[in-house]
């Protein structure tokens, strides 16, 4: 488990384990409203994004083709026709040093 708190006073909180049985959301509360997904993580099981906003919901279902084949085509577009690339690294970087404190905090590195 950890929390986290930004600048903007913004605070986020994370929990993990590979001890239990699959299980996999995400949850963002806002002023307004709240953003629900289950299961981001595997399209072979069910998919869904619950939006509430200010008790307007909205449900939506994703495809349960695999993400890999939609990473594959963007890299295809991006070398072969120069589309832009919607990822970059810096933020694979910041993920990277946002784990490694949680690890030291956590007395694992």
């Amino acid at each position: 488990d950890a929390a986290f708190c930004f600048g903007s006073g913004t605070t986020g909180s994370i929990s993990c384990s590979m001890g239990r049985a699959f299980a996999a959301w995400l949850k963002v509360e806002g002023e307004s409203g709240n953003l629900f997904v289950n299961n981001p993580l595997s399209p072979p099981k069910e998919q869904t994004l619950t939006l509430d906003i200010d008790g307007r919901i909205t449900e939506e279902r994703f495809t349960t083709r695999p993400t890999y084949s939609f990473q594959l085509e963007a890299f295809r577009d991006a070398v072969a026709r120069g589309e832009p690339v919607h990822t970059r690294g810096v933020d694979s970087l910041a993920t990277i040093q946002a784990l490694q404190g949680i690890r030291a905090l956590a007395g694992k590195e």
